[in-house]
């Protein structure tokens, strides 16, 4: 749509939230009810909304549901004609060394990381994804891959119920992975302990700082 996207971690707070949707002016606000009700008690914070859309039940507010867009009829839309210098995303970071940052994503940054990721990692087609981080999700349209949302909280991965990790990947066929360390260490550890084979899954790719627990020595990295 040439529409620009405004991704917020949820995971860095209510505060820091409210600041980065403010800063961001956003236009519209699709969310489930809890955001809309944030937007009516903060109001300030969402001056610049005019557009609303409630995933899920709307209750005492007013826009529509996405049932409702869902309902309405299908028509084609011309696609638009961006440029790779255009802004196609604005990312906030989590703010946990600082300030939350807005940073801005072109369309030819993301055509470059596609590009890159599909050539270092061989995807192709036939490979079924699954997500743990849901920004990544967005990825797999474009590298042509199957995306499997899975049943979890995103911004918990050290909690995740390694039971519906695993079952997601055995129903699927899942054969690429994306997860946190902290994620892969509890399915893994999971795993190893129950004797779980998955033999679809043929790559699984990783990112992020490694835990650290306080022993009575000081800290140590695990």
């Amino acid at each position: 749509m040439g529409a620009v996207p405004v991704i917020v971690d949820p995971g860095m707070g209510i505060a820091r939230m409210l600041n980065c949707l403010a800063e961001s002016k956003a236009q519209a606000l699709v969310g489930i009810p809890q955001a809309h009700v944030l937007r009516v008690l903060a109001p300030r914070f969402f001056k610049s909304v005019s557009v609303v859309v409630t995933v899920g039940s709307r209750w005492f507010w007013g826009g529509t549901t996405l049932r409702q867009v869902r309902q309405t009829q299908w028509e084609p839309y011309p696609m638009a004609d961006t440029r790779a210098d255009e802004i196609a995303a604005v990312l906030f970071t989590t703010g946990s060394t600082g300030p939350a940052k807005g940073v801005i994503y072109t369309h030819g940054i993301f055509d470059a990381q596609v590009r890159n990721i599909q050539a270092e990692f061989d995807i192709s087609s036939d490979d079924i994804d699954l997500p743990t981080f849901p920004l990544f999700a967005l990825f797999d349209p474009a590298l042509g891959m199957t995306a499997i949302i899975p049943d979890m909280d995103p911004t918990q991965p050290a909690r995740v119920n390694p039971e519906k990790i695993i079952e997601a990947i055995g129903n699927h066929g899942v054969t690429n992975m994306f997860a946190s360390p902290a994620l892969l260490n509890r399915v893994g550890r999971y795993g190893q302990e129950k004797g779980i084979k998955l033999p679809t899954l043929k790559r699984v790719i990783t990112a992020g700082a490694r835990q650290t627990r306080r022993s009575s020595n000081g800290l140590a990295a695990c």
